[in-house]
């Protein structure tokens, strides 16, 4: 058995399958580990429907997409931009914001000597715009992104958009969102303005746009060697690895950052119906015009949960990424 799996699998793969099992561990990657492979070169072989590095110089207009689907545009909302009422757990802000061509610090991606520096864009209600496309919304798929915070953690309440396809049911279009998905930073408890930033991923069911919870359980709830209790997926201020998998029977979360023990990366979400946004367009850094509110009541057609901080390596696949291939773009980012 042993001798079939050193035959079949590449040193990429093995050093993939050796991270995978101190994923389950509690062990954490070392500088005796590296990964060669680049980033995007990690990504582009897992064949991403669409992949948006969001690397324009300073000053871009167009978010160019990898894969040739569907190029977004960069814009920012009018200032000022309304928070709007309490109950949307929205955030103002003005001036607007959206620049490209930005280098940190810090950087997002740990890189090799000599290679050019990761770039990204920094939002404050600026987004990237990318117009509709069936294959943006799969029945089954994986949402990615490299992230960093910037907004003042300990100022509690408010929701934060990386991502959002969604929309209301053609039948309603005045109404709620109930379709699509989306990925949030947002408080664990939106009933406590108190509770903790936590990294969300959001579905329509057809009949509300609903996150799925963390299930609890949690399968390591620590304390790990170190003494550290499994945090959840919160929000950290640092630059931040997310990917969200969603099958028709499973769906799971992953957060990454050099600061985390492999125990405190995957997590189990409470499963519900997914249904595909219809004729929507995709929106990163916000959430669009058109989409309403999070919660009820449904809200004005206004721009809402502005991200604040930086976006990188967005990517949409149309299948559900292996173990195995999700730690091996983390290992890509943070491990070069």
């Amino acid at each position: 058995m042993m001798n079939e799996w050193h035959l079949l699998l590449t040193p990429l793969a093995v050093l993939a399958v050796f991270v995978l099992f101190r994923f389950v561990g509690c062990s954490s990657f070392t500088s005796a580990d590296p990964v060669t492979a680049a980033y995007d070169v990690a990504v582009g072989a897992d064949a991403p429907v669409s992949y948006w590095r969001l690397q324009e110089p300073a000053g871009a207009t167009t978010a160019k997409d990898e894969r040739g689907l569907g190029n977004g545009t960069y814009d920012k909302a009018a200032s000022p931009l309304a928070a709007g009422a309490p109950a949307l757990k929205s955030t103002a802000v003005n001036p607007t914001v959206v620049e490209t061509g930005v280098a940190g610090p810090p950087p997002l991606l740990n890189l090799l000597a000599g290679e050019p520096p990761e770039l990204s864009m920094r939002v404050r209600g600026g987004f990237v715009k990318v117009p509709f496309a069936g294959p943006l919304n799969p029945p089954e798929f994986t949402l990615e992104a490299v992230v960093f915070p910037e907004w003042d953690l300990s100022k509690k309440g408010s929701f934060f958009c990386v991502i959002e396809s969604s929309s209301p049911l053609a039948t309603e279009p005045a109404k709620a969102k109930k379709l699509g998905y989306a990925l949030y930073a947002g408080p664990d408890n939106p009933a406590d303005p108190s509770s903790p930033y936590h990294w969300q991923f959001w579905v329509g069911n057809g009949t509300a746009f609903v996150r799925l919870k963390t299930k609890l359980p949690l399968a390591h709830p620590g304390p790990n060697e170190n003494g550290e209790i499994n945090p959840g997926p919160a929000v950290g201020p640092v630059p931040t690895y997310l990917a969200a998998t969603y099958s028709a029977t499973e769906a799971f979360l992953f957060v990454y950052d050099e600061n985390r023990d492999w125990d405190f990366v995957k997590y189990e979400l409470d499963h519900q119906t997914y249904k595909a946004a219809g004729l929507a367009d995709l929106f990163i850094g916000i959430s669009g015009p058109t989409r309403r509110a999070l919660f009820s009541p449904p809200g004005p057609n206004q721009f809402l949960y502005p991200f604040n901080g930086r976006l990188a390596e967005v990517a949409v696949y149309g299948k559900v990424l292996s173990e195995p291939q999700i730690v091996s773009h983390m290992g890509s980012a943070f491990h070069r």
